[in-house]
């Protein structure tokens, strides 16, 4: 039976780290599940509803400078919309401005349900059930291996087989990794074996055999030598250093992508070197959203693709869109303009700027919410990151420790 609000807020967190994990692996039998991450985000209507009769309906976005950037952003997009009209604004605007925003959405879900949950208190139970998740993963990933025929589907890179599991797609499984590993580091004063636990979840990681995998590790063991051994904050230099590290892991990647002389062999390639000149041609707001390297740009085909000489590109076809959403920056550059670009680097910025006071407050959440941003970032360099699904997880995350309340973590 549940006796208090706090069992109550810790019981509904649990059953949404095992439904984000596990979702995949149901979503044939159950398509509802698909929505899971738009449903987690719309849940930000009646908790600002609930947080508004709270302020005697009075609303005050000046003082959250992030909100503030956001709905500038916002402005950009729907203005190319109405100045242009190259997308219907019910069947395509409309749902990728969802699209954009459901991150943000669920970084203020994340904090207004769960900030209360006392990781003091429940800490080591939720030590305990990703520990259940790794163990089931264990045995998938050795049963997939063992037997003949394999029970996953998965690519071979660098001559070793990938890890994909019941995800959809090698990237999905990733960014669970991601999302436990944040948990765990989360729990770090309540989980015995720590280290242990953490470097079984990097090598699951690694085991998918992405640069952006490779990139998130190195990320996290910059983290930990700084947060829990020399004690210190990530400083520039140590972010600079962590970048370049990053380039030179994931290099052979990044010239094929971007480097390559082949200008129409890769999609993400020609989609970064065209939104430069979409954002100049459709300046200062940009084309609008569902225009541009977004999903709905290419669910209902933006007339961009042939005015630009991208519809003969593969993966940007009217009847192949597989990769029209597979990058992210372009899509922001594209739809929303420069003035969007810098609204959005801004909010992440400002974003970042209220994680760092839990340095001095509690490293594990500093070092926790910090992973969680930085894996997304890394990401969003190779896909669209942070209007996926698997961003919802980690939104979550940083929501739940952004807005906690300082005199309940020190």
């Amino acid at each position: 039976m549940i006796k208090s609000k706090s069992e109550l807020n810790y019981i509904i967190f649990i059953f949404c780290i095992y439904l984000f994990i596990f979702k995949d692996a149901f979503v044939n039998s159950l398509p509802l599940l698909r929505y899971v991450d738009e449903l987690f985000a719309l849940m930000s209507i009646p908790c600002f509803a609930l947080k508004l009769s709270k302020n005697d309906f009075r609303i005050r976005i000046k003082e959250n400078k992030t909100v503030f950037l956001i709905v500038i952003f916002c402005i950009c997009g729907f203005t190319g919309n109405l100045i242009w009209k190259y997308q219907p604004l019910f069947r395509a605007a409309i749902p990728d401005f969802y699209l954009n925003l459901k991150f943000w959405l669920a970084i203020y879900v994340g904090g207004c349900v769960f900030s209360q949950v006392n990781l003091d208190k429940y800490g080591r139970r939720i030590s305990r059930h990703i520990v259940i998740i790794m163990c089931i993963w264990i045995i998938l990933i050795f049963g997939d291996y063992i037997i003949p025929g394999h029970l996953f589907e998965a690519n071979i890179r660098y001559g070793l087989r990938s890890t994909q599991l019941y995800y959809e797609v090698h990237t999905f499984f990733a960014a669970a990794c991601a999302f436990l590993i944040s948990m765990l580091t989360l729990v770090k004063r309540k989980t015995t074996h720590f280290e242990v636990k953490i470097c079984i979840l990097l090598i699951m990681l690694a085991s998918t055999l992405r640069s952006k995998a490779f990139g998130a590790i190195v990320l996290y063991i910059v983290i930990y030598f700084y947060v829990f051994f020399r004690k210190k904050k990530i400083n520039a230099m140590t972010i600079v250093a962590t970048a370049f590290a990053g380039l030179i892991i994931a290099w052979t990647q990044i010239q094929y992508y971007f480097f390559s002389n082949i200008k129409d062999d890769s999609a993400r390639n020609v989609l970064l070197l065209k939104c430069f000149k979409i954002a100049k041609d459709y300046f200062p707001f940009g084309a609008g959203f569902g225009t541009y390297a977004s999903h709905y740009s290419g669910k209902y085909y933006s007339p961009l693709y042939s005015m630009y000489s991208l519809s003969f590109v593969h993966g940007l076809k009217p009847d192949d869109v597989v990769f029209v959403s597979d990058t992210f920056w372009p899509m922001i550059i594209g739809q929303n303009g420069y003035i969007g670009l810098g609204c959005y680097v801004l909010a992440l910025m400002y974003l970042l700027k209220k994680i760092i006071p839990y340095f001095k407050i509690r490293r594990e959440y500093y070092a926790a919410a910090l992973f969680a941003l930085g894996y997304l970032g890394i990401s969003s360099l190779a896909e669209s990151a942070f209007v996926n699904s698997f961003a919802i997880p980690l939104a979550m995350v940083i929501g739940m420790i952004i807005y906690r309340n300082e005199s309940e973590v020190k």
